[in-house]
């Protein structure tokens, strides 16, 4: 269950306030969360302003967590981590927003966040729940504990042309750095901090037939970002007992190369009086290029390999809309 309430107050025409407070209560425990938040905006001028913000933010974990039933020595199960509390964090944001010419905007924002009451195991190891979701399988544990802590900061940069005149475009930049702290008291980077994040959007529609409704689009889009870390498999000992073993002592020390992806999409839409009718023919990652997503211990070939994201993929599609 939440609650929130919100006001906002304008100092002058140009300073701005908005405060507010926000609350959650998880029914399966009974734990609750008290989360105040404060933000201002200055508009300098006419074309730029500052922003300040700061607040609580907390979140529950995933389902699967609550609910895990571990085994207990009288042949017994027990949802021991059903107790647990919400992971929290404390916000710290600052923000320039510039329209500097007319359809063009540039947006720069830095941040940083504090985690803290972060689920970990009770006796030292690196596992931390803020880690959950960087694979398609996350390990289960029991009697989970909120006593890990990370910390997040980095710098965005946005620089975006509105659509006029028949085009738009998008270009942003993220650098940043994502760390945990698990039962063992070693600060690590997370299993997401690939450090940085750079994606480019464009596209241009085509007016073929004003009197028909007939529009011709075309699009593209590149991403470059840092890549996935990852918990290395020891080879010699996956060998002996033939199945994986991790040295976790190099727990998300080392990253796949960057992520590279570019889409290209063209699309024709007749608008007619009742109904809209749209094709679309899309080629995602357009130049195949390999990304690895994990690497896997084989006990077959008694072997590391290497499994890979989605390569070239051509996609068509047929809309209509009454």
């Amino acid at each position: 269950m939440q609650q929130y309430i919100e006001w906002q107050h304008k100092f002058t025409e140009n300073v701005l306030m908005n405060a507010g407070f926000h609350s959650q209560q998880f029914t399966l425990n009974g734990s609750t969360a008290y989360e105040p938040r404060l933000g201002f905006k200055w508009n300098f001028t006419s074309t730029q302003s500052l922003g300040f913000a700061t607040g609580l933010h907390s979140e529950m974990q995933p389902m699967e967590v609550y609910y895990y039933q571990a085994l207990l020595s009288n042949n017994t199960y027990a949802l021991t981590n059903k107790d647990l509390g919400f992971s929290k964090s404390g916000h710290f944001v600052l923000s320039y927003d510039n329209i500097f010419a007319p359809d063009w905007r540039l947006k720069v924002e830095t941040y940083y966040q504090q985690l803290y009451n972060i689920p970990v195991q009770r006796y030292p190891s690196t596992y931390s729940a803020l880690n959950i979701g960087a694979s398609y399988y996350d390990q289960p544990y029991d009697s989970l504990v909120n006593k890990g802590t990370g910390r997040n900061y980095g710098t965005e940069f946005t620089l975006e042309r509105f659509f006029n005149k028949t085009y738009y475009m998008l270009l942003t930049c993220s650098l940043y750095e994502s760390k945990y702290t698990a039962s063992d008291g070693v600060e690590r980077n997370t299993a997401f901090n690939g450090q940085f994040t750079l994606n480019a959007l464009s596209g241009a529609d085509f007016n073929l037939d004003k009197r028909k409704g007939n529009i011709l689009s075309l699009s593209i889009k590149a991403n470059y970002a840092g890549g996935k870390r990852y918990i290395p498999v020891n080879l010699a000992a996956s060998q002996l007992i033939h199945a994986p073993v991790y040295d976790y002592s190099q727990t998300y020390t080392q990253e796949f190369s960057p992520y590279e992806r570019i889409d290209v999409k063209i699309d024709f839409k007749h608008n007619g009086k009742k109904v809209t009718q749209d094709w679309s023919f899309e080629v995602q990652n357009i130049f195949n290029t390999q990304n690895v997503l994990q690497q896997i211990y084989n006990p077959n070939t008694n072997s590391i390999e290497t499994d890979y994201q989605l390569g070239f993929f051509p996609l068509g599609s047929y809309r209509i809309t009454f």
